[in-house]
């Protein structure tokens, strides 16, 4: 299983200014990043789970691991995020959260206490927040997944299924799910699964207080045709964060013109394409580092074309894009953001140089996960 990475290419289009003395190599291409081989058990690892685990402990859970990589930009930050293990709960041995994780909502919300007294007045189907986006329209319930779905996901009906002490229930927009809103046994719950039309995603959560085995058994139920997501219910009413204020176009970072005209009196440098190019790596893991924090179409990928215009001093501070076939606000923020951070070679002779830098992102990831490994 390949867990959430992008294919990032990097080329260099040419100079609109300032020189590049030799012909430019063929871009750099950065492949998927590994995996770490699965989880391991150890006192230290966020992952892992204690004896007598409740649903509350598997959301605490991935709120940690999703913690630890949100400090810094790069590839790095994110490993914690992938486990490699192929499924969401791994109950080998010591009982852990495995799946690869991928918040909807940041901050994640805790586990409900309660949950069967509002779903037994909501009988309509469940809306589910995503890192591909929101399900449109208003809903009874919604629900925040925070193990990764494949980009698929997010075009296929939303099954709900929520373990609470009273029983499962059950929601989503087809008919025979909607004629049953009561809590049913866990067996009864599977019937009616096994009944529902593929593909769909079947969205698992519960109340805090809800057993591991308990989840464990509901996730044992959901038949093999549909793809399968842990998500955390929130209670009516919440107000989740937008993902980028409404006024917010980025319009400022927009460049289609090419970089503004430089000042009359700069003068015009040079730099070696070889170490320029070394230089701009790291914008590889910063850029998957912006795409997988901003979510939404930044994960279906596209292509960017960065404007730079490098300083003397080896400094981007003038960044712009030249064009933007994703038009996700915060990735555009992200990534300029990045670019003007690099430090780069200083020109020689002195002067500026400016370089378009083609920015291409792919989803090479995630694939869908099976519910438990036992």
């Amino acid at each position: 299983m390949k867990a959430p990475a992008l294919l990032l290419v990097i080329g260099l289009l040419g100079c609109a200014s300032g020189q590049v003395r030799t012909d430019p190599a063929p871009p750099i291409a950065a492949s998927a990043l590994p995996t770490a081989a699965g989880v391991a058990a150890s006192p230290a690892n966020p992952r892992q789970l204690p004896a007598h685990a409740t649903f509350a402990d598997v959301v605490d859970a991935a709120r940690a691991v999703d913690d630890e990589s949100q400090p810094n930009a790069g590839a790095s930050a994110h490993a914690a995020e992938r486990s490699g293990s192929g499924c969401l709960l791994d109950l080998r041995a010591a009982p852990s959260l495995a799946g690869d994780i991928l918040v909807g909502a940041r901050p994640l919300a805790s586990a409900p206490e309660e949950l069967a007294t509002p779903l037994l007045r909501a009988a309509g189907p469940a809306a589910v927040v995503s890192a591909w986006g929101s399900t449109p329209g208003e809903a009874e319930v919604a629900l925040v997944a925070f193990t990764t779905t494949s980009s698929a996901a997010a075009r296929r009906p939303a099954i709900a299924a929520i373990a609470t002490l009273a029983g499962v229930f059950l929601r989503s927009a087809d008919s025979s799910v909607r004629a049953h809103p009561e809590a049913m046994p866990v067996d009864a719950a599977g019937t009616l699964l096994s009944q529902l039309p593929g593909p769909a995603v079947v969205y698992v959560s519960a109340e805090a207080a809800v057993p591991l085995d308990a989840l464990a058994r509901l996730l044992r139920v959901v038949p093999n045709r549909f793809e399968v997501a842990l998500a955390v219910a929130l209670p009516k009413g919440t107000r989740l964060p937008p993902t980028a204020a409404a006024a917010d176009s980025g319009s400022e970072l927009l460049c289609p013109a090419g970089l503004p005209e430089p000042a009359p009196d700069a003068a015009e440098g040079e730099l070696e394409p070889a170490g320029l190019r070394q230089a701009l790596a790291p914008l590889e893991a910063a850029a998957l580092s912006c795409a997988l924090t901003t979510g939404g179409q930044a994960l279906s990928g596209g292509r960017l074309v960065l404007g730079l215009r490098i300083d003397p001093d080896g400094r981007a501070r003038t960044a712009c894009l030249v064009s933007d076939a994703i038009g996700e606000v915060l990735l555009r923020r992200c990534v300029v953001r990045a670019a003007r951070g690099l430090a780069l070679p200083k020109p020689s002779p002195a002067g500026f140089v400016d370089v378009h830098l083609p920015l291409e992102l792919t989803l090479v990831g995630p694939s869908p996960q099976r519910p438990l490994c036992e």
